[in-house]
C-alpha cells in the first residue's frame, strides 16, 4: 500500500516547489514595474490618401525633442524606449492637398474614395503604467467626379492631435 501514495507525495512535493519558486522575492506579492519610458505612435492611411495629400507628422520622442516627418507609405510608426523619465507626449498628423498636377490617377475599382486615417499612441512610464489611445479620422465617401471640389474645400485636414491630456479623457 505504501507504493500507491508515493506518486501522489512526489507530485505534491513538485507542485509545492514550483509554487514557492514563483513567488516574488519581496514576499509582499507585488511585482516591481520596469523603470523606463516608452512611446509608440502609429498611422495607417487609406490607399487614396497619399494620392492626393502630403501627410506630415509632428511628435515628441522620449527625450522630449520635437521631431517631424513626411509620411511616404500607407503605414507609419515611431517607437522608442528610454531609461530616462519622460512625462510628455505629442503626436499630430496634418494632410495638405498636393497641387493638381501631382495627383496620381485612380484605378477604376477605387471609386468611391474614402480618405481615412487610423491612428494610435501608446505611452508607458513607471509612474503612469501603460496608456493607449486608438481612434480613426474618416471622411465621407467621395465620388471620383467630386474629388476636385472636395479637395478645394479641404486643402488641409487635421487627422489627429494628441498630447498627455488626451489620455485623461
Amino acid at each position: 500500500m505504501k507504493t500507491k501514495h508515493y506518486p501522489l507525495a512526489l507530485l505534491a512535493t513538485l507542485l509545492l516547489s514550483v509554487f514557492l519558486g514563483c513567488r516574488p522575492d519581496s514576499g509582499d506579492g507585488v511585482m516591481e514595474r520596469p523603470d523606463y519610458t516608452m512611446v509608440n505612435y502609429q498611422l495607417t492611411l487609406s490607399d487614396e490618401f497619399l494620392l492626393y495629400y502630403d501627410i506630415a507628422v509632428k511628435y515628441q520622442n522620449v527625450a522630449g525633442k520635437s521631431l517631424s516627418e513626411t509620411v511616404t507609405n500607407f503605414t507609419w510608426q515611431y517607437k522608442e524606449k528610454s531609461e530616462e523619465h519622460y512625462s510628455n507626449l505629442y503626436l499630430s498628423a496634418i494632410a495638405t492637398a498636393k497641387p493638381k498636377e501631382k495627383w496620381e490617377h485612380l484605378k477604376k475599382d477605387s471609386i468611391p474614395l474614402r480618405f481615412s486615417c487610423d491612428y494610435s499612441a501608446e505611452y508607458y512610464s513607471k509612474a503612469t503604467s501603460a496608456k493607449r489611445l486608438h481612434s480613426e479620422w474618416a471622411s465621407p465617401s467621395i465620388k471620383k467626379d467630386n474629388i476636385e471640389a472636395y479637395i478645394a474645400e479641404h486643402p488641409t485636414i487635421k487627422m489627429c492631435e494628441l498630447d498627455m491630456t488626451s489620455f485623461e479623457k
